[in-house]
């Protein structure tokens, strides 16, 4: 499976907030894992920009206050970084398992890369 650094971080976010068990929380696991391997450079390379544009909130957190984001934007986005693409192994579910889940629709949306096409 291909997808964009921006893509594969936004997917790790989405995976991280599930509490999902079986078989579905699983795969859940192993694409966050994934994803986060394929990803890595990007999300180094990301984190040390929260840290230098932003403040921290707590724990390992940080935000980009209003008045910093376009420089963070620009930092973040140059020579296209987030674009380029990387090709992963995703662990994929049966259709079945997947809707079985408590994903909502959103989620499910998000997330249908993780089903098997038939």
């Amino acid at each position: 499976m291909t997808m964009t650094n921006a893509e594969m971080a936004s997917n790790i976010e989405i995976l991280s907030q599930l509490k999902e068990k079986g078989k579905l929380g699983y795969a859940v696991a192993r694409n966050i894992r994934k994803l986060r391997d394929a990803a890595k450079e990007y999300l180094e390379l990301r984190e040390k920009l929260f840290q230098e544009y932003g403040h921290s909130v707590g724990g390992n957190r940080y935000v980009v206050d209003k008045e910093k984001l376009p420089e963070f934007l620009a930092a973040l986005n140059a020579d296209g970084i987030p674009d380029i693409e990387h090709d992963f192994e995703a662990f994929q579910v049966d259709e079945d398992t997947f809707c079985g889940g408590g994903l909502n629709s959103q989620q499910m949306d998000k997330l249908m890369w993780m089903v098997k096409e038939e």
